[in-house]
């Protein structure tokens, strides 16, 4: 299963990828700080679930989400934000988790 997790702060993404991979040891498991990179590297990759912070500079985890929704229309979304209340209505036609 590839899975892959996007936050521009390096400390969350650290910690998330570890969560991730205590929970399912044996899948491929990517991480990026930058949402570009990421988006270029899962053209290639087609990840299966996508781990996405929200708030981020250059793209947000909102519009990332979409454009990784046009590369694989099945890809599974879990935002991970603090910011829940504010992107709630622009995630869920997302169908995110």
């Amino acid at each position: 299963m590839k899975i892959i997790v996007v936050d521009d702060e390096i400390i969350q993404l650290e910690r998330l990828k570890e969560t991730i991979s205590e929970v399912v040891p044996n899948c491929d498991l990517s991480g990026f700080s930058n949402p570009l990179e990421a988006l270029e590297w899962a053209k290639e990759n087609r990840p299966e679930i996508a781990f996405l912070d929200i708030q981020m500079p250059v793209m947000d985890g909102i519009t990332l989400a979409k454009e990784l929704k046009i590369q694989n229309p099945k890809i599974n979304l879990v935002f991970v934000t603090g910011y829940y209340e504010e992107y709630v209505f622009d995630a869920m036609p997302l169908h995110f988790s």
